[in-house]
């Protein structure tokens, strides 16, 4: 079990192993997709026109050539990712959160291989590591003391708990979430996902209509930086929550993040670390300049810091929680 109080954040790269894009690949598969000849089918757009952030696309042809103008303008305009295009242009939020959530959708598999390779092991690395040394593991997730913050919108890891959760204990799908959430294991998305899983379904579905209510969830970055202004010290209650569970935390483990520091700065913590903590940061595929920065900016969180390790570049996700790091220590 994972008796110490441990908070695992998520970027990007921790879900690249599970199938889903980095920020550059989400823009290539979102110019790509808006490219085919049909976004929608006639009679998915039909049963879609009920109005809310769609009501001034209204034909279906509309919103194609919405979609291919969206592609063509963040194409052309060269931003890293979309969120970069987004912060600028307000104006394609509604388009760009509807073709991400298609993206994302469509890369959800009912029934996922995570066990194709070694690379694709560390959501089982984390599953062991929640329940080793104890029979029963709904007790485990009951006792084990870990939280996860991602700043991913797929619902990958999530899915993969709640159904190792169903199979090993024999309960249903619904009891495996409602203990993950009783045991507050059940991850926190800042930036929004697809749905919970308790009301949106997991799996591929090719049904426009839902990717469109699931993409209202979704706040892309630029959406945040406007509530950047508000008298509150937090953008959003996700992020509060997430500060909460870094005050509790004795250990803190970037896995996959890019380490921006506005995103770090929205967290209200590390800029004065006052409890004793140990942070692990993995710098898989990281480039020196990058490892430079990331080395300043770690060093002024604080003197209470008892552990402060960086992983070698070399070290992925899988090869961190198998081989560099015990979480049940």
């Amino acid at each position: 079990m994972i008796t110490k109080p441990t908070v695992l954040i998520l970027g990007a790269g921790a879900s690249v192993d599970v199938g889903y894009p980095l920020a550059g690949g989400l823009v290539d598969e979102i110019v790509a997709l808006s490219h085919q000849k049909e976004v929608m089918s006639p009679a998915e757009w039909y049963a879609a026109r009920d109005g809310g952030e769609y009501r001034y696309l209204t034909s279906k042809q509309q919103l194609e050539e919405a979609c291919k103008e969206f592609a063509n303008k963040l194409s052309a305009s060269g931003c890293p990712s979309i969120d970069t295009f987004l912060e600028s242009r307000e104006d394609l939020r509604v388009v760009g959160k509807f073709l991400i959530a298609k993206i994302i959708k469509h890369k959800e598999y009912k029934y996922p291989n995570f066990n194709r390779d070694g690379a694709k092991k560390w959501y089982q690395s984390l599953l062991q590591s929640i329940v080793s040394g104890c029979k029963d593991p709904l007790d485990a997730i009951t006792k084990t003391d870990l939280r996860i913050i991602t700043f991913n919108y797929d619902r990958s890891l999530e899915y993969f708990l709640m159904s190792a959760l169903s199979e090993r204990c024999n309960i249903s799908e619904d009891a495996a979430i409602a203990k993950m959430r009783e045991s507050n294991l059940y991850p926190l998305h800042l930036h929004g996902d697809l749905g919970s899983l308790e009301t949106y379904e997991y799996g591929e579905i090719k049904d426009d209509v839902s990717i469109k209510k699931a993409s209202q969830n979704i706040r892309v970055v630029s959406e945040l930086n406007d509530l950047s202004g508000n008298e509150r010290s937090f953008v959003s209650e996700e992020f509060k929550e997430a500060n909460e569970q870094l005050q509790a935390a004795e250990r803190i483990i970037f896995m996959g993040f890019s380490y921006d520091p506005i995103s770090i700065d929205r967290f209200n913590f590390f800029n004065n670390i006052s409890s004793k903590t140990e942070i692990h940061l993995l710098t898989y595929k990281m480039s020196k300049n990058s490892l430079h920065k990331l080395h300043l900016m770690a060093g002024k969180w604080g003197p209470s810091i008892t552990i402060l390790k960086f992983y070698e570049p070399d070290l992925s996700c899988s090869d961190l929680l198998s081989d560099g790091l015990d979480l049940t220590l």
